[in-house]
């Protein structure tokens, strides 16, 4: 009969099953707890400490906005109101022949507070699209921001 030798040299080989548990607990863990650390971020836009007084234009801008009630707007320098405009290429239209009639004045974009910050970009890039499209060259649409308004 043969016999079978048994050595006792130690085992070399590591047990990983436990290992394995807790990489799936943690993993786990991890992925319930990812999305509730992601949040909206607030964005807080930058507001103007001067007067109207204080500024000094020659003339005044050509002001195309958005309002609280996510209405497009143009204001009006005459009657110091706002002219409402349905969509968003009306207003564009309306800024752009002001643009053409008086191409001294500069163009601003305005939303309100309340109003989503991607459809205010969205009307600034359109318009600056189209004034590129309509041929006017160096002319550059910016970003307003109001204060004590809505």
């Amino acid at each position: 009969m043969s016999r079978r030798q048994r050595t006792n040299k130690p085992m070399a080989e590591i047990n990983v099953v436990p290992y394995i548990d807790v990489m799936l607990v943690l993993l786990i863990i991890f992925m319930v707890t990812a999305p509730l650390l992601v949040r909206n971020v607030d964005v807080d836009l930058p507001v103007t400490r001067g007067s109207a007084s204080q500024v000094a234009e020659d003339l005044p801008p050509i002001l195309v906005g958005i309002d609280a009630d996510n209405r497009y707007f143009i204001f009006n320098d005459e009657s110091g109101e706002r002219d409402y405009e349905v969509t968003e290429a009306g207003a564009i239209a309306d800024a752009i022949a002001a643009t053409l009639a008086e191409p001294g004045r500069e163009v601003m974009v305005y939303g309100a507070a309340k109003v989503e910050y991607d459809r205010v970009l969205r009307l600034l890039q359109a318009l600056q699209d189209t004034l590129m499209q309509q041929g006017v060259e160096g002319k550059t649409v910016r970003l307003m921001t109001m204060t004590g308004e809505e």
